[in-house]
């Protein structure tokens, strides 16, 4: 039983953990990360008081039992780890949430969207949530339509319009790096001219 317990523990840790690295690293979505994160602390309760119920009906099981007395210290051993490393990570995922970026003020591309001409995009206000300084990482996209192509520059808060772009919107997404990075999207340029 306290086997049982020990491995649904591990497995249903393993695996919240990642889906929750997944949608950390693919969603960007906040909100949706700290409802994920709830969960996961909810599902590291339920398995801490599973693994609790399992140790205690190891014990009244070999109370009696003098050959089993060493087995049952060893297996109250392995639990209280257990319950421990899954307090320790819920405690990690709160902290980690309360030091996500939160953007205070979107991004803002500046300059004139013509062939030959050169954006500028401020990456927004931030928050940083005391993992301050902040860095970024910046993509810009050029969309004709529901077609979008994301470049990454040389000099991020800057990009070239080119002849590509003809006809095109530019956007900017700034992704904040912290403990938990942050995402925010700029409004779109106006259509591109020659």
């Amino acid at each position: 039983m306290l086997a049982l317990c020990i491995v649904g523990g591990i497995v249903a840790g393993g695996v919240a953990f990642l889906v929750i690295g997944f949608v950390l690293a693919v969603a960007g979505d906040e909100s949706f990360t700290e409802d994920l994160v709830r969960w996961w602390i909810g599902i590291s309760g339920g398995v801490a008081a599973a693994t609790l119920a399992g140790v205690r009906l190891w014990q009244e099981r070999v109370r009696d039992d003098p050959r089993t007395a060493s087995r049952s210290r060893a297996g109250t051993v392995v639990a209280a780890s257990t319950l421990i490393a899954l307090a320790a990570f819920c405690l990690w995922s709160v902290n980690a949430l309360g030091r996500s970026p939160v953007n205070l003020e979107a991004p803002r591309i500046t300059g004139v969207a013509r062939v030959g001409k050169t954006l500028h995009v401020s990456p927004g206000r931030w928050d940083p949530k005391g993992g301050a300084p902040l860095d970024y990482i910046v993509k810009w996209y050029s969309c004709k339509g529901d077609t979008c192509q994301s470049y990454e520059t040389d000099d991020k808060f800057s990009y070239d319009v080119t002849r590509e772009d003809v006809g095109a919107r530019i956007s900017v997404l700034v992704i904040a790096l912290g403990d938990l990075n942050a995402t925010a999207e700029s409004g779109d340029t106006p259509i591109v001219r020659p």
